[in-house]
Parts: structure tokens; sequence; C-alpha cells
């Protein structure tokens, strides 16, 4: 049987997929070799850490949630406050320029149209006629050897200069929107996937840090876990994937992606399959949509029906197709 083989019949048996047949023959082989039975224990406590941290992100999420809505309501009633006091204030102007400004009374009126029609009465004042001045030889730049005239050297308008700043204002804001969509789709994708139990196992008891590494990583404590396992000289593809994630949940795709390209290259097929949907994500975050690396391996995932995360390439590749559209 292959590592393959043994890693799916090891994946149905916990998940109760076996027929009863298959589970009698299963659980015979598992009495009777102790690696296999060591084997199926880390798959079982895989599962059941994985299902700890997924109830742990759901609780964040809706924690999350709430405090947004409380947030946009109060947000709410600021806006309204804001706009009835400038309507008060608005109100309270008005009327006051209207008490303040009385109308003209009637004798102002007259007196000011007597003042108009004596002024109108009056002879005018006699204008002394001033000769037309001599048009003066003023003509446009002339190039004195040819004759020509040379036309006004162009400079650039301010308006332009604007223009050109505000071209280069938007398409910066763009890129800058296409960067944040990427990252929004791959953290969306990276939380509505087959999230696989990400532990040390048996190197837990290799060193103190690896235990405080592990215990760190289930309560979120990702900084944490990364200054226990970044310096670590020699480290495993356990170490590797543990870091990958850390890295990621933190933000830091490029390193995220670093480390899970160690395991990808790595001569284990079986626990790279783990990896790679992660390893698309770090690409996508990191704007490499169109790269050759996210593009292959996005193929590779969707060709592969057996792949873990078949489906969760499917649904990236449309949502994909959906943002570019």
């Amino acid at each position: 049987m292959s590592e393959q083989e043994l890693f799916d019949k090891i994946e149905a048996y916990i998940q109760g997929e076996l027929s009863a047949e298959e589970k009698v023959v299963f659980e015979a082989q598992i009495a009777s070799d102790p690696a296999l039975a060591q084997e199926v224990k880390m798959h079982r406590f895989e599962h059941e850490a994985m299902n700890v941290l997924i109830a742990k992100k759901t609780k964040a999420k809706l924690t999350a949630w709430a405090e947004e809505e409380r947030i946009q309501e109060r947000k709410k009633w600021w806006w309204i406050g804001g706009l009835s006091m400038l309507l008060l204030i608005s109100i309270i102007f008005i009327f006051s320029k209207m008490t303040t400004d009385p109308a003209p009374s009637i004798e102002n009126t007259i007196q000011e149209q007597e003042e108009t029609e004596n002024t109108s009465t009056e002879s005018p004042i006699d204008t002394i006629e001033t000769p037309p001045l001599e048009p003066t030889d003023q003509s446009p730049n002339t190039n004195e050897s040819s004759g020509v005239d040379e036309p006004p050297a162009k400079k650039p308008t301010k308006q332009r200069a604007i223009a050109e700043e505000n071209n280069r204002s938007q398409d910066k804001s763009a890129i800058n929107s296409s960067n944040t969509n990427n990252q929004q789709l791959a953290l969306a994708s990276y939380n509505d996937s087959s999230l696989p139990n990400v532990t040390l196992g048996i190197l837990r008891s290799e060193t103190n840090e690896n235990a405080k590494a592990e215990e760190a990583y289930k309560a979120g404590e990702f900084e944490q876990t990364i200054q226990l396992l970044e310096d670590e000289s020699n480290k495993s593809p356990l170490i590797h994937q543990m870091l990958g994630h850390a890295y990621f949940q933190m933000g830091a795709y490029e390193k995220s992606a670093t480390a899970f390209e160690a395991i990808t290259n790595g001569n284990d097929p079986a626990f790279a399959r783990k990896v790679e949907f992660y390893l698309l994500l770090s690409y996508l975050a990191q704007g490499m949509e169109e790269s050759e690396e996210f593009t292959g391996l996005l193929d590779k995932l969707m060709d592969s029906e057996r792949h873990p995360n078949n489906k969760d390439a499917t649904k990236l590749s449309e949502k994909l197709n959906l943002q570019t559209n």
C-alpha cells in the first residue's frame, strides 16, 4: 500500500467512511501493527486539534461581526445628530439675519429718487477730445535675418500638470485596490477551506520550545509561535507547516510562501499535498495571480480530483473569474 493510499485509508477510517467489513479488517491491522496504530493516533489527534481551531476562529469571527454592528450603529446616530445640529444652526442664522436687516423706509426711498433726478438735470461737464493714439508696430517675435515669425514656446499649463498627477493617482489607486481585493479573497478562501490540523506531533517531546510553540499556535498567538520556531536550525516539514500558517495569519505572505515551498520542494509528496493550497493563497495575497507559479499550481489542484483541496481550488478559480469580469 502506497503512502497516499495509507493516508486516504486512515482518513476514511477516522471519518467513518469505511464499510463494516473494511472497518473490521483495518482495526485488525491496527491491533497487529504498532506503527500503523501510532499513525492512526496522530491523524485522530490532528482532527481533534483542527476542530478546536475552527471553533476558536468561528467565535472570533462572531465577536468581530458583533463589534462591527455596534460601531456602525453608533456612526449612524452620530451622523443624524450632526445633521440635526447643522440644520438648527442654519435656521437660527437665517432668523437672526431677517430681524437685523429691516426693510428700507418709504422716506429714504423718496429721498434717493429726488437726488437721482437732480443729478441727471445738471449740465454735463465738457469732455476733452483726445486724438487717437498711433498704432505701434508690435509685431510677433521675428527672426531678423529671415523675417519669419517665430511661434511662442509652449509652456506646460497648470491644468495639464494637475491632470497628469490625477492620472498617476488613479493608477496607484487601481493597483492598491487590486492588491486589497486579492488579499481579501485569499483570507476568505483560507478561512473557508478544509484547514488541516497543524501540530508538531512527536516533535513536541524533543524540545521545550516545540511544546511552547504548539500551545501558542493553538491559542492563536502566532507571533510567539514564529519567535519560538523561526530560529530552529534544522526545520522539519512539521515546523515549516506551522510557520507557514503562522506567517499567513500575521499577514507575512512572502514568508508564508517560503515556508510552504520548503515542503513542496521536499521529498514527501503526501505531506506536500497538505500545504499546496495554502501556498497558492500565499501567492494570491502577494498579487501573483498572473504568475506561472500561481497558475501552474492552481491548474494542478483543479485537475487532481483526489487532492484534499480540489474543491477549494475550484471555488477560488470561480471567484477570481467573477472578480476579473
